[in-house]
């Protein structure tokens, strides 16, 4: 029988000024608490996240890195979880800009009839900031404390016309904030179960290889579409028997590696930015040192959040991994029709 399953979830750091209580049915997954939970939170994008609970680790998109380390958090039912209230679910939402969320179970009760699921209980703070991380927002939410006002704001468009926009931890309404999650769950998760491929590829480095299933638009694990042409006996056979079992190819099922780390070529996308857009002396010298590391994508990618590039630059980047994409696709004759 379907339950109602609570949750405490708070901002690593703040936990007290910005955190939620919310209800989802036992029946939806793992990744539907994740989504609700961004939404929540006023989290829109669709940018990576990774969830771990005990010695279990799932991710949003199944992306495998690190010899399974990694389920799909879309694969598993909440009832088929055996929560314990001792023991918090760590979500970290964002690769780029982490903010790390903390979950306590919290108890599991009978579902109310009258409710619409999932729902928000209680809460406290307005919510996150997308491009922003988690030690930046707690600046901003300290700084909010001291002066008694907030001083952060962004520009929003509005009828063609920009706009500053303060943003206020403090500014939170129940209500508002529920009928807005339920609003914005959905499509979310439709855009979560809908793989960006930039996405993917903006974070690919070196030996890393990732597959990519078009029929399904999902990463997967190749093997596990080719071991049912595979018997146990398979050592034992001979190059002859082997042939006889017509072991299908990758691209005769829709699978396709993703381009590698050396095709993407994200250090000249790098530098390229740095020379075309960056003027200050001192923000150009942090880049261009940052790309000198061997990790130079993590110090690259550090050094413009610090100087609150980052959007920007994945603005700017977009339209070249978008053409690396559009090449890889005609290379393996995807979407030629």
């Amino acid at each position: 029988m379907d339950k109602e399953l609570i949750f405490n979830v708070g901002i690593k750091g703040l936990e007290s000024k910005i955190c939620r209580r919310v209800g989802i049915k036992s029946s939806d997954t793992l990744a539907d608490l994740v989504y609700f939970i961004l939404t929540s939170f006023e989290l829109y994008s669709n940018k990576f996240f990774t969830i771990s609970y005990d010695s279990d680790k799932y991710d949003s998109a199944n992306v495998i890195f690190d010899n399974n380390q990694y389920k799909s958090a879309m694969g598993i039912m909440l009832k088929d979880i055996d929560f314990d209230v001792n023991k918090e679910l760590i979500l970290e939402y964002n690769y780029q800009s982490k903010i790390e969320f903390v979950i306590n179970f919290i108890d599991s009760i009978n579902i109310s009839l009258d409710d619409d699921y999932p729902k928000i209980i209680d809460g406290a703070g307005k919510g996150a900031i997308d491009y922003v991380s988690g030690c930046e927002l707690k600046q901003i939410v300290d700084e909010t404390d001291v002066l008694g006002h907030s001083n952060y704001s962004t520009t929003i468009i509005i009828d063609d016309e920009e706009e500053e926009e303060f943003f206020d931890y403090r500014d939170f309404d129940l209500n508002d904030n529920n009928f807005m999650s339920k609003i914005n769950v959905n499509s979310v998760k439709d855009e979560y179960e809908e793989i960006n491929l930039i996405d993917i590829i903006r974070i690919i480095k070196d030996r890393m290889v990732i597959y990519y299933k078009t029929d399904i638009n999902s990463i997967v694990k190749p093997f596990d579409y080719i071991k049912k042409y595979i018997p146990d006996n398979y050592d034992e056979l001979s190059d002859e028997e082997i042939k006889e079992l017509n072991i299908p190819d990758y691209k005769d099922l829709n699978i396709y590696m993703l381009p590698y780390y050396d095709d993407l070529n994200h250090k000249d996308i790098m530098t390229l930015y740095v020379k075309r857009n960056i003027y200050d002396k001192e923000i150009r010298q942090a880049l261009f040192y940052a790309l000198r590391n061997y990790d130079y994508m993590d110090k690259f990618y550090d050094n413009l959040r610090r100087y609150g590039l980052f959007k920007d630059y994945l603005e700017y980047s977009n339209y070249y991994y978008e053409q690396i994409i559009k090449d890889w696709k005609i290379k393996n004759n995807i979407d030629k029709n």
